[in-house]
């Protein structure tokens, strides 16, 4: 005899029924580099050190900051959700255009609206999005 489902088993048969019952349209779909998926950038800010590695299995990711050759000073690394979203933008693009360049549209404002960022701000969700 089984026994009965806890509450929160419930809840996550609940949500996925309802995950797989949807079908995402081809502005929902989201891709992503298989390699990302397995090792991806850093969550929070790694500091001031030369390079930053990740590993997965036999996998590696290694990420050095950009440096500015005027000052000589680092740019810093990739860090935290908006890199992320940046990936999965470009990636899906791509996949979704069929083609290496990638429009950004007419400005930055306009770019960062249609990844729902603010324009002003450069973080947190536009209305609707």
């Amino acid at each position: 005899m089984t026994e009965p489902l806890t509450r929160a088993q419930r809840k996550l048969l609940d949500a996925s029924s309802i995950i797989f019952g949807e079908h995402a349209s081809a502005e929902e779909a989201a891709y992503i580099a298989r390699q990302l998926v397995q090792c991806t950038l850093p969550h929070k800010n790694p500091g001031d050190i030369p390079l930053w590695v990740r590993r997965n299995g036999n996998l590696s990711l290694a990420i050095q900051p950009g440096m500015d050759v005027k000052t000589g000073n680092s740019y810093g690394y990739p860090y935290g959700v908006i890199p992320r979203l940046l990936l999965f933008w470009v990636t899906a693009e791509a996949v979704r255009t069929k083609n290496r360049r990638l429009e950004l549209g007419n400005s930055l404002s306009a770019f960062m609206t249609a990844l729902g960022l603010s324009p002003y701000t450069g973080r947190g969700k536009q209305l609707g999005f």
